[in-house]
């Protein structure tokens, strides 16, 4: 809540929905860890060969639990990897990238790990030969809901949150995974939401923009369903079409889950509460090790705090010890599963992650400015708004701005939406911003949404908007950007000059620091000389904003009120309006100064002003 409004940040509500192997995928995937174990225990083994075996294996079974799409693809490397393939160079970390969730969005890889657990120091038997094809039928005839109880599960899932009237987002660790899951989850889906539409984004489909491409393709369906590889849990804002999340693979690392909620949990979520769905394996030891050492300990401390916090850089390794520790040393689920729990390295890293949470909440208590009091932040806002602008300054601004570069912004049919087609724009902005895709549907408040970009003063549009027309008023050769001009109105009963000014400034308090501000003002002619208007902002950009020209004025006639207006600004003519402003900004650094106990500042101008434009409102009276 802020200024007796209502910040657009939704609630999360996690579950949890769990799911049993059938007898069939769990022989299977007992068969495969008893030939990794073979691989990984030989005698005499040199340090690196074993190294590249270790993780291979962990590599298949994680292959293996995720999908029967990803367990073929995996062991079909297995099968086609030649022996004799140089691991001198491998590193430890070099084969864990290629199984670990990291954070770092640069290595959010999809593909499935092809790393060959021999680690070259033979080729593969015949015997060797003959139980990977055994292994890779019995993948294959696991595919599709009936024997895959994972796939199952994630379908009734996904189908109670359409029901709810969610478009959910579903998350999985491997590219065969997602294709896997985004086919049989069309089909299965398609009877009960006939207007259901799926698809799959994963690494493989080029870069970031033809995934964005994608995403924004399927968010035109009124009934959606996004499969996703973690090369969208970082980068893209999916807010706008996406409110759910399902966790079909469960990452390694709890900033990666983060990162994926993250996307769809974040301000301009229109949707009041946000679902996330983390799906488990009851009987999958890795899982349930992921699931109680990481995953449950993150959300009971964002639960405490508010907020995430990021996992110490040791849980990697945890990880790594636990998972090697139930899959390739041992037996028996539950003694397994328990052995780890009390695990001393997990209880380090659980005490070195309550101790990041204290800092946080430390952190956050510091820095929260509990003396600085809503009603004083709302006055300095006020006193911004005229020179920064607000939304209908943004929207005049865009819309005249355009339309002198020949392009137009028109309303549309819904409210305070309006239709952009940038003119000779478009380039300068494509430069600026890739995605923007044109003609746009734009809104100037509020927070966008359903193919609806929000433009305020920083969007890449309004800005190259602004650097345009500052160029081409700088150049002085374009009357459409004139920096000094005159017409008749029939707003003001005198003559009267708005001026842009730019104020220097040297602002010294704990340090010294030179700032500058645009400042508009105005003044009317008479006999007595130049009387500036008064609140000094507001009644120039008021003129701005309300004058309109009643009648067509010759230029050697705008050339003179001009040459007026320009020699009215002799000797000491600035001195009240910097003075005034010196005062106010004295005032503001020191109602924020004292509310943090900072030390008083001192603001030195540095005049004259320059006079940036000048522009004449002539009564139009005159032109009679």
């Amino acid at each position: 809540r802020w200024l007796d409004t209502e910040t657009p940040f939704p609630e999360r509500e996690a579950v949890e929905r769990s799911y049993r192997m059938p007898a069939s995928y769990h022989r299977l995937y007992q068969d495969i860890l008893t030939y990794c174990r073979e691989h990984v225990s030989g005698q005499g083994m040199a340090e690196r060969h074993q190294r590249v075996r270790y993780w291979a294996a962990l590599s298949i079974l994680r292959c293996v639990l995720s999908s029967p799409m990803a367990a073929r693809a995996v062991l079909e490397n297995r099968k086609s990897s030649s022996a004799g393939q140089d691991d001198e160079t491998l590193t430890n970390t070099d084969l864990s990238q290629q199984l670990v969730d990291s954070a770092d969005e640069d290595q959010a890889a999809d593909y499935v790990p092809s790393s060959p657990p021999e680690g070259g120091d033979r080729a593969l038997d015949a015997g060797d030969v003959r139980r990977l094809d055994a292994f890779l039928k019995r993948a294959d005839a696991l595919a599709g809901p009936v024997e895959d109880a994972k796939l199952r599960e994630a379908v009734h899932a996904v189908s109670d949150l359409l029901a709810e009237g969610y478009s959910p987002i579903v998350y999985c660790r491997f590219i065969q995974t997602a294709y896997y899951v985004a086919q049989h989850m069309r089909s299965a889906l398609q009877q009960r939401h006939a207007e259901l539409d799926v698809r799959a984004v994963t690494g493989s489909e080029g870069d970031s923009e033809q995934r964005k491409e994608i995403v924004l393709a399927l968010a035109q369906e009124p009934v959606r369903v996004l499969v996703a590889t973690d090369c969208l849990s970082e980068g893209v804002n999916l807010q706008d079409h996406y409110n759910a999340v399902v966790h079909y693979d469960l990452p390694w690392n709890p900033n990666r889950l983060e990162q994926r909620e993250g996307r769809v949990d974040r301000f301009g979520q229109r949707k009041p509460l946000v679902k996330t769905v983390v799906l488990y394996g009851a009987d999958n030891e890795v899982d349930l090790v992921v699931l109680d050492v990481l995953l449950r300990k993150a959300r009971a401390i964002r639960k405490s705090l508010g907020i995430s916090v990021p996992v110490p850089v040791e849980s990697e390794q945890v990880v790594n010890a636990l998972v090697s520790g139930v899959l390739l040393r041992g037996s028996g689920q539950g003694r397994q599963l328990g052995l780890a729990l009390q695990d001393e390295s997990v209880s380090r890293l659980h005490d070195a992650w309550d101790r990041m949470a204290s800092g946080e909440s430390r952190s956050r208590a510091h820095f929260a400015q509990g003396g600085i009091a809503p009603d004083e932040v709302a006055r300095e806002l006020e006193e911004m708004e005229p020179v920064l602008g607000n939304a209908e300054d943004v929207r005049r601004f865009v819309a005249h701005a355009v339309q002198r570069f020949n392009g137009e912004l028109r309303e549309t049919g819904d409210e305070g939406v309006f239709r952009l087609l940038p003119g000779d724009l478009r380039p300068l902005i494509m430069a600026n911003d890739r995605r923007a895709a044109f003609p746009m549907r734009v809104s100037f408040e509020g927070v966008g949404g359903d193919g609806v970009t929000l433009l305020g003063r920083n969007h890449p549009v309004v800005a190259t908007a602004a650097e345009a027309v500052l160029a081409r008023a700088l150049e002085g050769d374009d009357p459409r950007f004139a920096r000094a001009g005159a017409i008749f109105t029939t707003t003001v009963d005198r003559r009267t000059a708005v001026l842009i000014l730019r104020i220097r400034y040297l602002i010294e308090a704990e340090s010294r620091q030179f700032a500058e501000e645009v400042v508009t003002a105005a003044f009317e002619g008479g006999d007595g000389g130049l009387r500036w208007l008064s609140p000094l902002q507001e009644e120039a950009l008021r003129l701005l904003r309300h004058a309109e020209a009643v009648a067509n004025m010759p230029q050697v006639e705008r050339q003179e009120h001009v040459t007026w207006a320009l020699e009215q600004l002799r000797g000491d003519w600035a001195d009240g309006i910097v003075a005034e402003r010196v005062s106010m900004l004295e005032a503001a650094h020191g109602r924020l100064r004292r509310a943090v106990k900072g030390v008083k500042a001192a603001v030195t101008p540095h005049p004259p002003p320059d006079i940036i434009g000048c522009y004449v409102l002539a009564p139009a009276g005159a032109a009679a």
